[in-house]
């Protein structure tokens, strides 16, 4: 049985959703959906260093006064591909660093409407290249994300292969939006189950992100239909509620498939972006400590 707090978390969901399914646009969206950001998991402070790699803006969030880990945690974070920053995302990247020893770095892509496909593919790729030309071994990057952040865990981290750079140690993917066409059969059995996502608005906002004449199957914008070939070892977490768990289920044979390790964890009875109330949530701090513990086994710290 969920906790307490994973009750409260879906009661927050809920407003959410009913708010931003109000409409106003996407500044409405990402006011409200910076209210909800802004109230999910453990206050703590944050300093911010940005960091630029000529073609796109990221983020160090750090704890002031903390020591900074040689390892670097490079996240993208999630929204629809529409809304979200490094500032809203900053708290939920930094617990996660604090797990497995390293500092969080996220990526400002540019957003949809404004920005299509393959923009934010590039910003993040470009954060990453800027990341190894700075010196970082890649033995001592993570990368992680939710939602479409965990999509461009993969087409990010793809895209820097197809240039000739090296992998990550690893990646986190949380609930990765990947099924643009939402024909997944999670989409119907969890319908109802699911407060957050469903098949009719899967498929508006990917007409957003991609943009007119891109085809939904694009294997450059979801890998659900790519080469999967060399990519470094993915964990894949997605609470058992979302209409995503097919997503999840899809990539990590694909994964598997194409001699990747990859690991699936579904969590019961948990929603889309539960792993964000953290120091709150019960279930989201197993979540992210059975995340630490898997970037542990390939991760150099």
């Amino acid at each position: 049985m969920a906790s307490i707090e994973a009750a409260r978390f879906n009661t927050r969901l809920v407003g959410w959703a009913k708010e931003a399914g109000e409409g106003g646009g996407p500044e409405a969206f990402r006011a409200c959906s910076k209210r909800l950001f802004e109230g999910l998991g453990a206050p703590f402070p944050v300093a911010f260093e940005d960091v630029s790699s000529g073609t796109a803006r990221a983020v160090y969030g750090d704890e002031p006064g903390g020591l900074r880990a040689k390892s670097v945690l490079l996240f993208f974070h999630g929204g629809a591909f529409t809304c979200g920053s490094p500032e809203t995302h900053a708290r939920f990247a930094i617990q996660l660093g604090r797990r497995i020893g390293a500092r969080a770095l996220l990526v400002d892509y540019r957003l949809s409407p404004e920005y299509i496909f393959p923009t934010q593919i590039e910003d993040c790729a470009a954060v990453y290249a800027w990341l190894l030309s700075s010196g970082v071994d890649p033995a001592r990057i993570a990368v992680a994300g939710e939602s479409a952040g965990g999509n461009l865990c993969f087409t990010g981290i793809l895209k820097a292969l197809r240039q000739g750079l090296p992998a990550p140690a690893v990646i986190y993917a949380m609930s990765p939006w990947l099924d643009f066409d939402a024909m997944g059969a999670s989409y119907s059995a969890n319908a109802t189950a699911d407060l957050v996502s469903g098949a009719e608005m899967t498929r508006i906002m990917s007409r957003m992100y991609l943009g007119p004449g891109v085809d939904s199957r694009d294997p450059v914008a979801t890998p659900l239909y790519a080469d999967l070939r060399g990519m470094p070892p993915v964990l894949v977490q997605v609470g058992g509620d979302e209409v995503l768990v097919d997503d999840a289920r899809t990539v990590v044979a694909r994964a598997r498939s194409a001699g990747v390790i990859a690991e699936l964890d579904i969590v019961p009875e948990m929603q889309h972006m539960y792993q964000f109330d953290a120091g709150v949530m019960p279930e989201a701090d197993a979540s992210y400590d059975r995340a630490a513990a898997f970037i542990g086994r390939f991760l150099r710290t």
